[in-house]
């Protein structure tokens, strides 16, 4: 009996101790099954933040891409606009080039006339005032071909003008070479609407 119980205590503690061992397997389990379940939602955030930074990504992505094919389109409209603007710029430049040309033509032409008409002037008074006209007009034609020969068509640069128009006049007055002609001449361009009131 004594024995009987040994073994009933025996088989007790046994039982216990595998009641313990799968209690414990059992937990193990539990515990595995949890930490592979936290794992598992743990992976499905990360693969949901990653295709959300991808939809993002592309979302950006589509709107660069727009962003860059309106600048595209900006850029060309805007190159046809300065192309234009040259090409306008460019016929102002000549039309003004044979305006000018066309004036100087002009006031040579009323110069020859002048001429003409002062020959049969017999009035000292009237001859005088033609020459001055006639001079005048000289003065003003040799702007108008300054402006026609050279590149920049709104301003004259005065000393060359002005050696010119010197020249003219040394022809026109010093017949005996008389008269000394001294210079001091700053080195600018005035506009074309300063420069004709001088003659």
């Amino acid at each position: 009996m004594k024995y009987e119980a040994e073994k009933k205590d025996k088989n007790i503690q046994l039982l216990n101790s595998q009641n313990q061992l799968e209690r414990l397997k059992t937990e193990q389990a539990h515990r595995t099954r949890n930490i592979m379940l936290a794992g598992l939602v743990l992976l499905l955030i990360i693969i949901a933040l990653l295709f959300n930074r991808y939809l993002i990504k592309q979302k950006t992505n589509s709107k660069l891409v727009a962003n860059q094919r309106e600048l595209d389109q900006k850029n060309s409209f805007l190159e046809t606009l300065a192309t234009e603007q040259d090409k306008l710029l460019k016929e102002k430049e000549w039309l003004l080039k044979e305006v000018h040309h066309r004036v100087k033509n002009n006031l040579q032409m009323v110069t020859s006339l002048l001429y003409s008409q002062s020959v049969y002037l017999q009035d000292e008074t009237a001859k005088l005032a033609v020459k001055d006209s006639l001079r005048r007009m000289q003065a003003m034609a040799l702007i108008h071909q300054k402006l026609y020969q050279d590149e920049n068509t709104s301003s004259v640069f005065m000393p060359e003008y002005i050696n010119e128009l010197i020249g003219y006049l040394r022809e026109s007055f010093d017949e005996g070479g008389q008269i000394t002609f001294k210079q001091t001449i700053e080195a600018l361009s005035l506009d074309v609407a300063q420069a004709i009131p001088l003659v």
